[in-house]
């Protein structure tokens, strides 16, 4: 194999492998819907995320049907508060986005 095709050959290989190398960091989300004992929605519920390792936060609000999503949150486990007027407050400890 000439010089220049073993160049080429490390330099594919390389670019490969950095390639690899980025995907190997993990995101995701945490989304769900804030309800009450009867099944209703709460709207405007207040959801912090908090991961348990870096003790970085990430904060939502809930929409006017309680839906809520956290984007781009490094994969770990999170402790989650929601609170919302007229509610006490709800924690969800060990929640895992993988």
């Amino acid at each position: 194999m000439s010089t220049t095709r073993r160049v080429a050959l490390l330099i594919v290989m390389a670019s490969l492998f950095t390639s690899w190398a980025y995907s190997q960091f993990l995101y995701g989300s945490l989304v769900g819907t804030v309800l009450d004992q009867s099944g209703a929605n709460v709207p405007s519920a207040s959801i912090t995320a908090t991961n348990k390792e870096t003790n970085q936060t990430f904060t939502a609000m809930a929409d006017s049907e309680g839906r809520y999503s956290i984007g781009n949150v490094v994969a770990g486990t999170y402790d989650l508060k929601v609170t919302a007027a007229g509610f006490r407050t709800l924690l969800q400890n060990d929640v895992l986005v993988t």
